[in-house]
């Protein structure tokens, strides 16, 4: 399993019967709990998925979703737009 330390960010592939286990870090010299990290969507390094933004590139999935309600908002008042200028000029195409 890929872990990495909670302090410095070191990453370490170690055997998945430490998970839940302490490991002191070759880096940094502290202990870290080992658990298991995944990869940033944006920039690949190691991060624990409830730590936002990513310690490496800042890239944060609640931006992702503020984009995202966003952009469904636009396109909803982008709709409602077209379709009142369609009952008004019902002759108009586009």
């Amino acid at each position: 399993m890929k872990t990495v330390c909670s302090h410095c960010n070191q990453d370490y592939e170690v055997p998945d019967e430490y998970v839940g286990k302490n490991g002191k870090c070759a880096a940094c010299g502290k202990t870290f709990p080992m658990k298991e990290y995944s990869a940033c969507p944006k920039c690949h390094s190691l991060r624990a998925e409830n730590i936002q933004p990513c310690p490496k590139c800042g890239y944060s999935s609640a931006s992702e979703e503020k984009v995202s309600a966003t952009m469904k908002l636009w396109n909803w008042i982008k709709h409602r737009n077209n379709h009142a200028r369609a009952k008004k000029y019902p002759d108009e195409r586009g």
